[in-house]
């Protein structure tokens, strides 16, 4: 599933697989503290933004998960991530999560797009059978976007 992953395209964003080269550009955009508030762990310097693209990384590997980085088509930015987790290939399933985006594309479509360019790779190209949205209880804006 992770080697067939090469890039998806809508109209306002881009989704390419996660590498270290984007380590930098996902610091500079993960710096507001409100990005990490129903995150499992919380990046306050460069040094943690590089632990979690080798985490990612290093579950890539495993075939467990696959990260994502997205970029604004208009001007090639990153503007945030988002994975596909627990990916299991006997029962054709696997979740999406892992969400994150700086907050200067909060409540605008970006979300909506990923997610539907996301699903239609799952069901269309990957041919799952079941995909989940998973997210913190707590966390209220991203449930709502999920509803959208």
């Amino acid at each position: 599933m992770n080697n067939m992953f090469n890039e998806l395209a809508g109209e306002k964003v881009r989704i390419v697989p996660m590498d270290r080269q984007h380590i930098q550009g996902l610091y500079d955009v993960g710096k507001d503290k409100m990005i990490w508030d129903h995150l499992p762990r919380n990046i306050y310097s460069l040094n943690d933004m590089e632990s979690l693209v080798e985490e990612a990384l290093n579950k890539k590997e495993t075939g467990k998960e696959c990260p994502f980085v997205v970029f604004l088509r208009e001007n090639n930015q990153i503007v945030g991530s988002t994975r596909f987790l627990d990916i299991s290939h006997p029962n054709k399933s696997l979740e999406i999560g892992w969400t994150w985006y700086s907050p200067s594309v909060w409540g605008t479509h970006i979300n909506t797009e990923c997610k539907y360019l996301l699903l239609t790779y799952c069901f269309e190209t990957l041919k799952l059978i079941r995909v989940q949205f998973k997210t913190d209880e707590q966390n209220v804006r991203s449930q709502k976007a999920m509803k959208k």
